[in-house]
């Protein structure tokens, strides 16, 4: 006998697979861990904030500083800014009516000369041996690079505050390397 066309559709519904209630929230449940565990690290603190990349942008200006000076025979520096909070490569532009030097902003069409520091970040000291250079100079440090490549020893000192957790690092420049080597931080 011929079954009624509803009968048979019943029966194909009846052995479709699906997922229960219990399986569906165990996977959000699974999900919702490893996202307990992965967006802290994702929402910590921003990339240019972290020491090594600070690092960096010190040695890839202090480079273009030193290489400039090397290619123009004529003495450059690495200006800090502790107001605006910049750092910034400058070349000499000429003399005031008492003979020093006046200096300026280098530019590169292939590199950004001034380095403005992230918000979590800002200066605790620019030293040069034990002076402390922003307070003899109202908040300005430079750091001199001279036509065969030699560069200051001073120190940059630079502070980090992760909503009250205080961190500081200190970067030397080596004079002969022409890079700055950081120091062991300090809380």
């Amino acid at each position: 006998m011929l079954k009624p066309i509803y009968m048979l559709v019943r029966k194909t519904q009846k052995n479709v697979a699906a997922f229960s209630l219990i399986e569906i929230l165990l996977g959000l449940a699974i999900i919702g861990l490893g996202a307990s565990l992965v967006m802290p690290r994702l929402i910590r603190r921003p990339h240019e904030s972290e020491w090594p990349t600070i690092q960096h942008e010190l040695n890839t200006m202090l480079f273009f500083a030193r290489q400039e000076a090397i290619v123009t025979q004529k003495i450059h520096r690495i200006t800090c800014d502790e107001k605006a909070r910049t750092i910034v490569a400058q070349a000499p532009t000429g003399e005031d009516k008492n003979g020093e030097a006046l200096y300026d902003q280098v530019y590169s069409s292939y590199f950004t000369t001034k380095y403005e520091l992230p918000a979590q970040i800002r200066f605790g000291a620019v030293k040069l041996g034990k002076k402390n250079l922003f307070e003899e100079h109202k908040g300005l440090a430079s750091c001199y690079v001279v036509p065969n490549g030699l560069i200051q020893e001073m120190s940059i000192e630079l502070i980090r505050d992760d909503g009250g957790q205080i961190t500081r690092k200190v970067y030397t420049a080596a004079p002969f390397l022409g890079t700055f080597d950081d120091s062991e931080e300090s809380v």
